[in-house]
């Protein structure tokens, strides 16, 4: 199975809730897809590099999540 990672200097658990602030697009496009097909994503922990526009290497675990509800945000940014 492949999954889109999204990779972030924090980490979920199973059965958590991350709320996140999505601006970059390669992001939105990944979770307009994930949400159109009913699938998930992978969120991994960062281990070098940094979030916004780097590129970065990702731990090789992770946590598959699901959307479970999404806005866009006063800010104009998409809120999931």
């Amino acid at each position: 199975m492949q999954l889109p990672l999204f990779p972030l200097s924090s980490i979920i658990l199973p059965d958590g809730l991350m709320p996140l602030r999505l601006f970059e697009r390669r992001y939105i496009d990944m979770v307009k897809d994930c949400f159109r097909n009913n699938t998930g994503f992978g969120i991994c922990l960062i281990r070098q590099g940094g979030e916004v526009a780097n590129v970065c290497e990702p731990y090789p675990l992770g946590t598959r999540v699901s959307i479970v509800d999404f806005d866009q945000g006063a800010d104009g940014l998409l809120h999931i």
